[in-house]
């Protein structure tokens, strides 16, 4: 009486996908800090999971857009938890401001300050300065 093996179940990622990107330049790399000066971006965001980072921001029209390639990982993070960094963006830099650890779990979405050493998620990596033309 049908198929008695059970299928599996897909494992569903805990977070959804990360936003699209501002335009194709992000992920050629071509996206600079120029153009986050100039953007009029607001809330800018370094998210930093298990096996990916990752810069976000709110374009002006309101829209969460990815504005960095995809950089390294901590592997110090489970799977359902991410640190978003606040970041300040000011004169061409980025600082990160503070840090939240953000853990999902079945039922809720816990928010707490994290206090790991995040030295190695530099946001300046994520988005280059333009090269200069020679």
């Amino acid at each position: 009486v049908g198929n008695q093996n059970q299928r599996p179940l897909q494992q569903k990622p805990v977070f959804s996908e990360p936003p699209l990107t501002v335009s194709h330049k992000v992920d050629n790399g071509h996206f600079y800090m120029s153009d986050l000066d100039q953007g009029g971006y607001q809330n800018v965001q370094m998210v930093v999971e298990r096996d990916r980072s990752y810069m976000v921001a709110t374009t002006t029209d309101g829209t969460v857009s990815r504005i960095s390639p995809f950089g390294k990982g901590d592997t110090r993070l489970q799977t359902n938890q991410r640190i978003e960094r606040a970041c300040e963006v000011k004169d061409s830099s980025i600082k990160p401001k503070e840090e939240i650890l953000v853990t999902h779990t079945q039922d809720e979405v816990v928010r707490t300050e994290t206090h790991l050493n995040l030295s190695e998620h530099d946001p300046q990596n994520l988005i280059p300065f333009a090269p200069n033309p020679r």
